[in-house]
């Protein structure tokens, strides 16, 4: 009868009967709400991370992070003051990025300050560049996984790599491998988002 709204269940919008001047009123549509719940799980799995990985930031050294720490991170910086551009090749991998990250901190901070009992304070500021650099990396991974998949495979490729101990504890390091795992699946993945949409 008159005045009756009609609800169009293929639609999000209520739509008045022809005729009848009203507003139309407008409903939020699954294909809205959907992404949005997965983009706020991609970020409780991308936290989830960050807080295994900054638990214990300072508490350990590696094998080869004295290297790292007293020789090609300074040598890094160096070079690249003074324009020396043959002195940026700190290593044969060659971890160029990650010592670019990690030595940031010395910008702010003097390792000259720190003796043996407090080297860890500074150990956890030297790595966690690195750390929320991996931490970034979790959003450009799953951005482009749903991009290429869906949603839903996005947010699964995300756990598994947000999830992985190996990677977590790659991501506490200074060493070529723990930004390089990040850049290169992106990589992988971009390039594969290419040939679909050309």
């Amino acid at each position: 009868h008159k005045g009756t709204i009609i609800y169009d269940q293929f639609s999000s919008t209520i739509k008045p009967p022809k005729g009848l001047f009203t507003h139309h009123i407008f409903m939020p549509s699954s294909t809205t709400i959907i992404p949005t719940i997965k983009c706020q799980e991609s970020f409780l799995v991308a936290f989830t991370f960050l807080s295994f990985g900054i638990s214990h930031l300072g508490n350990f050294m590696s094998v080869d992070e004295p290297k790292w720490l007293n020789d090609r991170v300074p040598q890094l910086y160096e070079a690249l003051a003074s324009r020396q551009w043959q002195l940026t090749e700190i290593n044969d991998k060659p971890g160029i990025l990650p010592a670019a990250l990690s030595g940031t901190v010395n910008l702010f901070l003097n390792k000259e300050k720190y003796g043996p009992l407090e080297l860890g304070k500074y150990l956890f500021w030297w790595r966690l560049p690195i750390l929320l650099f991996n931490f970034i990396m979790l959003f450009v991974i799953y951005n482009i996984s749903r991009k290429l998949f869906d949603s839903d495979s996005g947010l699964l490729i995300t756990i598994l790599i947000s999830l992985n101990p190996i990677i977590i504890g790659i991501s506490q390091i200074v060493n070529p491998d723990s930004t390089l795992w990040g850049t290169s699946f992106a990589a992988f993945l971009l390039f594969f988002l290419y040939l679909k949409t050309d």
